[in-house]
């Protein structure tokens, strides 16, 4: 299933909504000591809607990632206690988990390519056909037309130099961070490591 991401922010602004930034409030409190509610996290986004945020944390329950602790924090102004929640896991990518807590395949394609681009395989550049060579596993499929696209989008974007035709390698200034840059349907490429995309919208998020 695709996921909707809605821009609101200009462009080079940060984006505080979506699962990537629910998950890095969650790391930021477990860090400091500190449990959380859903509310908790809420409050720190640009106010996407509370529902999104509570399927989240239930779908890292069932992953066994989160937990409930059985105990309430009261906020004022608001009549019900909200339950609190710890992490049990704290892994650096964000978890792409199903409703039924089973961890998601769609997604990887992007991320294991952004791995490649990342590594020492592509430092004097790569082609799309090994990089999907290297990208594909036993439970991720990367086509050589995925791997084409993924390469198209990041150069357009500004991810990548041209070492000669058909061979790029990303820009050391472009590398920002281990989390890859998603390319959405409507061609946007937003960061996740830098929370930015390139236009204020609503996108799908294209999962090779």
């Amino acid at each position: 299933m695709s996921a909707i991401l809605e821009f609101q922010t200009a462009p080079g602004k940060p984006v505080l909504r979506g699962h990537a930034f629910f998950w890095s409030v969650m790391k930021s409190l477990a860090a400091g000591g500190e449990d959380f509610t859903v509310y908790d996290i809420w409050l720190r986004t640009n106010r996407t809607d509370r529902s999104t945020v509570a399927d989240y944390v239930k779908r890292l329950v069932k992953a066994g990632i989160a937990e409930e602790t059985g105990e309430c924090r009261e906020y004022a102004g608001r009549k019900r206690p909200q339950p609190l929640y710890r992490l049990l896991k704290r892994p650096l990518a964000t978890p792409r988990i199903n409703r039924d807590g089973t961890q998601a395949v769609q997604g990887r394609g992007q991320q294991h390519m952004w791995n490649v681009l990342r590594g020492p395989e592509s430092r004097l550049g790569i082609s799309a056909e090994d990089l999907a060579l290297r990208a594909a596993t036993d439970e991720v499929t990367v086509t050589v037309e995925t791997a084409k696209a993924f390469l198209k989008r990041l150069n357009a974007a500004g991810y990548l130099a041209q070492v000669k035709h058909g061979l790029w390698k990303l820009k050391p200034d472009m590398n920002t961070g281990p989390l890859a840059p998603l390319i959405l349907k409507t061609k946007v490429v937003f960061d996740q490591n830098r929370r930015e995309a390139q236009s204020p919208l609503e996108a799908e998020e294209d999962r090779p």
